[in-house]
């Protein structure tokens, strides 16, 4: 009797992750010589590779807060590109690129 042999790949579904890479952070806490809890460490969010050190929970939340802003802010900025195909940025360009064309004819 031979094993049963599939085709694991066809049976995967492909969804969208539940936990996105790109809101991960490693948090790392100093340890106080009396074992006593600290507030205090170092963060890093793994995609961007931004790193703090915080010396309270409202810093590290800061922390967290301001990069998971950036990091939405940017997920937008290229969706709304894809959406245009590109346009709006190929637009800018273009004008800043004649600009400076105009500006060496003088």
């Amino acid at each position: 009797m031979q094993p049963h042999v599939g085709d694991w790949k066809s049976s995967m579904t492909l969804s969208k992750p539940t936990l996105p890479s790109n809101h991960a952070f490693v948090v790392q806490f100093r340890t106080r010589p009396n074992g006593a809890p600290s507030w205090g460490g170092r963060v890093e969010h793994l995609v961007s590779y931004q790193v703090a050190r915080f010396d309270s929970l409202d810093a590290l939340l800061a922390f967290m807060t301001r990069v998971l802003t950036e990091v939405e802010a940017q997920a937008h900025r290229v969706a709304d590109t894809e959406e245009t195909g590109g346009r709006a940025q190929r637009g800018s360009s273009c004008a800043s690129s004649r600009a400076t064309l105009e500006g060496h004819d003088r």
